[in-house]
């Protein structure tokens, strides 16, 4: 959320995010959700869906959690959901699938509302996008005002062996709601880091194929991005600091790999962690084929300012990924036309 908050306001008007529903942090009411997407997004619409429910111990739920529950009962075409998104203007609501008994009803009551629907399809879904797709298209008019959506979820590179079905998935959508968009969204961001200095954003080498073979009309980017701090360690704990920098088609990876000590006391642990985050940012900034230092952006300038010593910049996972999230979104956004992502006309107060 920080990463998408600080992104100048021309960005966010060129995106179009889908926010899945769920109890985040420590928030007690879904309502807290909605309030800090409206502190980092505004008042712009944007795609709401409801995240898969996770098994929580009967002492750890919150308020939150049952009204999850009361969103995903699926009873008269999941009226609780559709109630939901109808008192809120700006959420453009997705299309519950896990029980098709009720698909027909759901659709009619959130087309009705004229703000366009989300129909995201999970790849174990795939073998039914046929009937999907047509099924939504027979009551919104061929799809207009329809985005389908199909989530590969996590991947690495082998995600690139997909292209034909991936493809032929498209092709359908296009054939059968000729007046929909369609998008792919998948992320190939590793899950570990160890000697690894780089890598290729893979998800994007899928995109750019799918575009080329489909020739769909209507076909979205859509990057799924890893907004968690990674758990990966170098044997438990907070993970090891690491500066990540984000170009159009690939990642680079300053890593640092002698901060866990264990045997120093947490506030030593502490300080020689925010160290190492400086020094890897020093390497990355002095590393002239790598970093741009013209591109004007809240990410580029939290790696400065931590390469210049400021310990109140990056200095934790969630600093570190917020910075990469939010260059990386500013990358993906202008990836057709790199050039037009230097006049970011804005400044950025940490």
């Amino acid at each position: 959320m920080r990463a998408l908050q600080e992104l100048p306001e021309s960005d966010k008007d060129a995106l179009f995010p889908v926010f899945p529903l769920k109890p985040w942090q420590s928030s007690h009411y879904l309502d807290s959700t909605l309030s800090r997407i409206e502190e980092a997004y505004g008042k712009r619409p944007f795609f709401v869906d409801i995240d898969e429910p996770e098994l929580i111990e009967p002492d750890k739920r919150r308020p939150v959690h049952d009204e999850i529950d009361q969103l995903l009962v699926s009873d008269n075409g999941y009226e609780n959901w559709c109630s939901y998104v109808e008192k809120r203007s700006n959420l453009v609501p997705a299309v519950q699938l896990a029980d098709l008994n009720e698909f027909f009803t759901q659709i009619d009551r959130l087309y009705a509302m004229e703000r366009g629907i989300l129909v995201s399809i999970k790849e174990f879904q795939f073998p039914s996008i046929s009937n999907i797709v047509k099924a939504v298209a027979a009551r919104t008019s061929g799809g207009l005002d329809v985005c389908f959506l199909l989530d590969l979820g996590q991947g690495n590179k082998n995600l690139l062996q997909k292209q034909a079905e991936v493809t032929s998935y498209i092709k359908t959508v296009t054939e059968l709601a000729a007046l929909s968009f369609s998008s792919i969204s998948a992320s190939t961001f590793p899950e570990s880091f160890g000697g690894l200095t780089e890598q290729e954003i893979y998800e994007r080498q899928l995109f750019d194929g799918v575009l080329i073979h489909s020739g769909a009309p209507r076909l979205i980017y859509s990057d799924r991005g890893g907004a968690k701090a990674e758990r990966q360690t170098g044997g438990g704990g907070a993970p090891l600091p690491r500066i990540d920098y984000a170009h159009r088609q690939k990642w680079n990876f300053f890593r640092d790999e002698t901060s866990a000590n264990m045997e120093l006391t947490p506030e030593a642990r502490r300080k020689l962690k925010i160290q190492a985050y400086i020094a890897q940012a020093k390497l990355l900034v002095a590393n002239s084929s790598i970093w741009d230092p013209s591109l004007p952006l809240w990410g580029t300038q939290m790696i400065e300012k931590t390469a210049l010593g400021n310990v109140d910049a990056i200095n934790s996972p969630v600093r570190a990924t917020a910075a990469r999230i939010n260059l990386h979104l500013h990358r993906q956004l202008f990836y057709n036309d790199p050039g037009a992502g230097y006049d970011t006309d804005e400044e950025w107060i940490d």
